[in-house]
């Protein structure tokens, strides 16, 4: 990959050179993080989701199955949920418990219906501001030992009735800026129906020790991927096709503790990017930076490689990036980004090609 880096510097934000480290001493840094990282405990219970009447047929509604497995293995404390082979459409999210694997067996397929009303409010953050807003498609709160794995697909729909709100978030977008920057309390700060703020397809937040692996990920309706205020993460040998709207491949938001290898980017924009939330809110945040993550051994397809912010006001640190290749048009291969509202840090950046 040939190595860009362009970056804005602003009176608010500081950028720390670091001085260059040492092979072993990158080398020691990656590892101490890489061992710290903390895969998911799942018990060795399996259950099928269609032991609770799921079709992989294309047509039937699998919501009920997917919400009555989800219910059975928190009460089992855990296990492993097969998805097998088959199109599984779902209108309304899939809410996650603890100790839980989704596998997806190969030919198996999650397809993720595009009704808003089916999915309701949750805590979440749109674009660096925490706030309620339409439940990202699968989701998870204040959870520990979590996985999304195996051969299939899970499918946004995002390029229908989803991407036509791109047009129509201006106004919410605006609002929810003002609401950050007046310091209105979270719990005040509700969207949903009759707001235009699309969904991630995937969102953990508050959530630790999880693995996402292998799967391929297309057309989110927004973000695709999005590790909020979580620690202890693996994500390896995963596939995007996204190329809807705003279609990051990974964001990773006031994280620590990441692993991200051996992913194949294939994204409508940022294939990764590292962001600490936004102005005031993420300022008053500097005490939970996101740091110490590790981007190796990646293909790189979309708008750019690896990104630090926009919205980074509590920080970025640690960062190692190393052994990643383009496999296709990318503007920048490394970008740092800001804007006068933002301030922050961005220190220990480390990049090796």
């Amino acid at each position: 990959m040939k190595k860009i880096i362009v970056l804005w510097v602003i009176s608010l934000i500081g950028i720390d050179a670091q001085a260059q480290l040492s092979e072993q001493e990158r080398k020691a840094a990656i590892e101490e993080i890489v061992e710290r990282i903390q895969l998911p405990e799942i018990p060795d219970y399996q259950v099928s989701v269609k032991k609770f009447g799921a079709k992989g047929d294309s047509v039937s509604n699998n919501k009920r199955a997917f919400d009555k497995a989800m219910s059975h293995l928190k009460k089992r404390k855990g296990g492993t949920l097969i998805v097998p082979k088959g199109v599984y459409t779902v209108n309304g999210p899939i809410h996650f418990v603890s100790n839980v694997n989704l596998h997806l067996e190969g030919g198996a397929k999650i397809r993720f219906g595009e009704d808003p009303k089916d999915y309701p409010m949750v805590l979440t953050s749109w674009e660096g501001t925490m706030l309620y807003n339409y439940s990202p498609l699968i989701y998870g709160n204040e959870l520990e030992n979590i996985a999304i794995t195996g051969k299939g697909t899970i499918d946004g729909e995002g390029g229908g009735a989803w991407s036509a709100w791109k047009q129509l978030e201006d106004k919410d977008k605006q609002l929810s800026r003002e609401m950050n920057h007046s310091g209105i309390p979270v719990e005040q700060r509700i969207f949903g129906e009759g707001h235009y703020l699309r969904p991630q397809l995937i969102q953990f937040v508050n959530s630790k020790n999880i693995l996402l692996e292998e799967v391929t990920i297309e057309d989110s309706p927004f973000w695709c991927v999005h590790l909020l205020k979580s620690k202890s993460a693996t994500l390896r040998g995963l596939k995007f096709d996204a190329h809807n709207f705003n279609n990051d491949g990974i964001d990773a938001e006031y994280a620590s503790d990441i692993l991200i290898e051996d992913v194949k980017f294939d994204n409508g924009d940022d294939n990764i990017a590292i962001k600490a939330g936004r102005d005031h809110e993420g300022r008053a945040n500097t005490a939970t930076p996101s740091e110490n993550i590790v981007i190796r051994n990646n293909l790189l397809k979309g708008l750019h490689g690896v990104v630090i912010g926009s919205e980074m006001s509590a920080g970025v640190q640690n960062v190692y990036i190393e052994n990643n290749k383009a496999w296709g048009y990318l503007k920048r291969g490394i970008y740092f980004k800001t804007n006068p509202d933002r301030g922050g840090f961005i220190r220990n950046i480390t990049s090796m090609t």
